[in-house]
């Protein structure tokens, strides 16, 4: 089938960031995104505004992460935001256009993130983006049609997702803020502190297997449970290498460059050198400690040393940091409550990952025609 580029089907805006003296935190202006870290599930959340924007996207429009370590994240508008520099608006002649435009994209994605320079820190340019080829046959609105079938659902998961952990976050907040007179103890004293390593790319058949998961940070963003991965490390390989797993339930947070994300290890798994990952001591303080670590953002990412290119919280630095002890009891009540809510939030988010694994495989049988879409019904999936 022939291809077309990018810009040939889609309105493309590449973002540029305002003046940073158009900042604000008081919801004046425009709602700002950045790049991913304001990335939710599936629309963004934003906490800066600016009043001088210079590129905006407009309602259903896909927002594309096009630099740095998170580049080819996606999520979509839900009104209309400021496009800082890190990302991209992509907007077919309809809304199923944009659809079918983000299906075949993120079905070829590595091949766009092949067009990215920069090494450590991809970029993708302007030029890479247009020129960049998707499949773009007639029946692509009833292919759209089809597929959104499938989103539908993630989405009725993700909203089921997020009220669970809204409840959990508000009984954690009702029982453990603003009291006083805890112990304070050290965040090593929760557990052993396993700091990731990126193995060597010569490590025979290290990366020709899907046994383990390889987190990254890019990995973590938007996810309560860590249960994908891009890449994936073979048991041999990483056999070779020392501290190469951390057990399930273990805490994983981003030290370097975009500090203070948190998410849960949900099977064995291995992280690159930017994720210290804490290996509990006794799994009951695993509700606790997720949401205590989520509310320590702003503090993790003022120990991180300043000055250098990216933000690094060392080792050292966060096993030190001082965190509540709360009773021991305490601790072991909410983890009876909260338990089966994250439970609950990991069962959803399998199904889901199950859901985009068969839209997936099913998109390019559909653009072939090796499955017909005539007949298919789009509800009910």
């Amino acid at each position: 089938m022939t291809k077309r580029e990018l810009s040939s089907v889609a309105t493309i805006i590449m973002g540029t960031s305002p003046s940073g003296d158009t900042y604000n935190s008081d919801g004046i202006g425009l709602p700002l995104l950045n790049g991913p870290t304001e990335f939710g599930i599936t629309y963004p959340t934003c906490t800066l505004y600016t009043t001088a924007s210079t590129r905006e996207c407009q309602p259903s429009d896909l927002i594309f992460c096009v630099r740095g370590s998170t580049t080819g994240k996606m999520n979509w508008a839900d009104k209309v935001y400021s496009l800082g520099r890190g990302v991209c608006a992509i907007r077919g002649e309809t809304e199923l256009d944009t659809k079918f435009i983000r299906y075949c994209i993120e079905d070829d994605l590595r091949s766009l993130l092949n067009m990215a320079g920069g090494g450590t820190f991809p970029n993708l340019t302007k030029d890479s983006i247009h020129s960049f080829k998707i499949p773009y046959p007639e029946n692509r609105h009833k292919i759209a049609d089809v597929l959104s079938a499938y989103d539908d659902l993630i989405e009725v998961n993700a909203r089921r997702i997020r009220v669970l952990e809204a409840i959990a976050q508000s009984m954690y907040r009702e029982w453990f803020e603003n009291m006083e007179g805890w112990e304070t103890k050290t965040i090593g004293d929760y557990g052993n502190v396993i700091t990731g390593k990126t193995p060597s790319k010569t490590v025979e058949d290290y990366w020709n297997s899907r046994d383990v998961p390889f987190i990254r940070t890019p990995d973590m963003h938007g996810q309560f449970y860590c249960i994908e991965a891009t890449d994936y490390v073979s048991i041999e390989g990483a056999n070779s290498q020392k501290n190469a797993y951390i057990p399930p339930n273990s805490l994983c947070v981003s030290c370097i460059g975009t500090v203070g994300i948190v998410t849960i290890a949900s099977v064995k798994s291995q992280t690159n050198q930017q994720i210290n990952s804490i290996v509990l001591n006794d799994l009951s303080d695993l509700e606790f400690l997720y949401f205590e670590l989520l509310g320590l953002k702003e503090t993790l990412q003022s120990y991180a040393a300043t000055g250098a290119t990216m933000a690094n919280l060392s080792k050292g630095k966060f096993m030190a940091m001082n965190v509540p002890y709360p009773p021991k009891e305490l601790r072991e009540k909410f983890h009876s409550v909260a338990s089966p809510m994250f439970e609950q939030i990991k069962t959803l988010q399998y199904k889901n990952a199950n859901l985009r694994r068969t839209r997936d495989l099913l998109l390019p049988r559909l653009v072939s025609g090796e499955v017909g879409v005539e007949g298919l019904e789009t509800k009910g999936v």
